[in-house]
Protein backbone atom coordinates (compact mmCIF):
# COMPACT_ATOMS: atom_id res chain seq x y z
CA UNK A 1 0.00 0.00 0.00
CA UNK A 2 1.22 3.36 -0.75
CA UNK A 3 -0.72 7.08 -0.41
CA UNK A 4 0.62 10.51 -1.91
CA UNK A 5 0.45 12.70 1.25
CA UNK A 6 0.14 16.06 0.55
CA UNK A 7 0.37 18.28 3.61
CA UNK A 8 0.56 22.51 4.18
CA UNK A 9 3.18 23.43 6.34
CA UNK A 10 4.31 20.88 9.29
CA UNK A 11 5.75 21.92 12.48
CA UNK A 12 8.74 19.90 12.49
CA UNK A 13 12.59 20.63 13.28
CA UNK A 14 13.14 21.62 9.60
CA UNK A 15 10.36 24.49 9.34
CA UNK A 16 11.56 25.96 12.65
CA UNK A 17 15.25 25.86 11.31
CA UNK A 18 13.44 27.50 8.42
CA UNK A 19 11.86 30.43 10.67
CA UNK A 20 15.10 31.08 12.42
CA UNK A 21 16.64 32.05 9.16
CA UNK A 22 13.87 33.57 7.06
CA UNK A 23 10.55 34.60 9.33
CA UNK A 24 8.64 35.56 6.38
CA UNK A 25 10.11 32.43 3.76
CA UNK A 26 6.85 30.86 4.98
CA UNK A 27 4.20 33.44 4.68
CA UNK A 28 3.98 33.50 8.09
CA UNK A 29 2.07 29.93 8.00
CA UNK A 30 0.92 28.50 11.03
CA UNK A 31 2.25 24.53 10.68
CA UNK A 32 -0.14 21.90 11.48
CA UNK A 33 0.78 19.62 14.21
CA UNK A 34 3.09 15.63 12.78
CA UNK A 35 0.16 13.57 14.44
CA UNK A 36 -2.67 15.25 12.35
CA UNK A 37 -0.67 14.10 9.29
CA UNK A 38 -0.16 10.50 10.52
CA UNK A 39 -4.06 10.38 11.48
CA UNK A 40 -4.69 11.36 8.16
CA UNK A 41 -2.24 8.69 6.21
CA UNK A 42 -3.78 6.11 8.07
CA UNK A 43 -7.48 6.88 7.60
CA UNK A 44 -6.36 7.44 3.70
CA UNK A 45 -4.56 3.47 3.71
CA UNK A 46 -7.34 2.16 6.01
CA UNK A 47 -9.81 3.70 2.81
CA UNK A 48 -7.72 2.43 0.30
CA UNK A 49 -7.09 5.96 -0.99
CA UNK A 50 -4.24 7.51 -3.22
CA UNK A 51 -4.53 11.34 -1.77
CA UNK A 52 -3.66 12.23 2.17
CA UNK A 53 -4.42 15.78 2.64
CA UNK A 54 -4.27 16.52 6.11
CA UNK A 55 -5.28 19.96 7.27
CA UNK A 56 -8.26 22.13 7.40
CA UNK A 57 -8.46 23.36 3.73
CA UNK A 58 -5.71 21.26 2.08
CA UNK A 59 -8.28 19.72 -0.01
CA UNK A 60 -9.59 22.89 -1.65
CA UNK A 61 -5.52 24.21 -2.52
CA UNK A 62 -5.75 21.02 -4.21
CA UNK A 63 -8.36 21.36 -6.05
CA UNK A 64 -7.73 24.42 -7.23
CA UNK A 65 -4.56 23.84 -8.23
CA UNK A 66 -5.80 21.03 -10.11
CA UNK A 67 -8.78 22.54 -12.22
CA UNK A 68 -7.55 25.97 -11.60
CA UNK A 69 -4.06 26.41 -12.13
CA UNK A 70 -4.23 30.00 -13.39
CA UNK A 71 -6.16 31.45 -10.64
CA UNK A 72 -3.96 29.97 -7.58
CA UNK A 73 -0.58 31.49 -10.16
CA UNK A 74 -2.80 34.97 -9.97
CA UNK A 75 -3.03 34.57 -6.16
CA UNK A 76 0.59 33.80 -5.40
CA UNK A 77 2.00 36.32 -8.10
CA UNK A 78 -0.28 38.95 -5.84
CA UNK A 79 1.25 38.10 -2.18
CA UNK A 80 4.47 38.44 -3.97
CA UNK A 81 3.82 41.76 -4.83
CA UNK A 82 2.67 43.12 -1.21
Amino acid sequence: RFACVCPPVVETPMVEGIRARDDIALGGQEGIHPSVVLDAIERSLDAGELFVLPGKGTKTVWRTRRFAPALVWRQIERAMRT
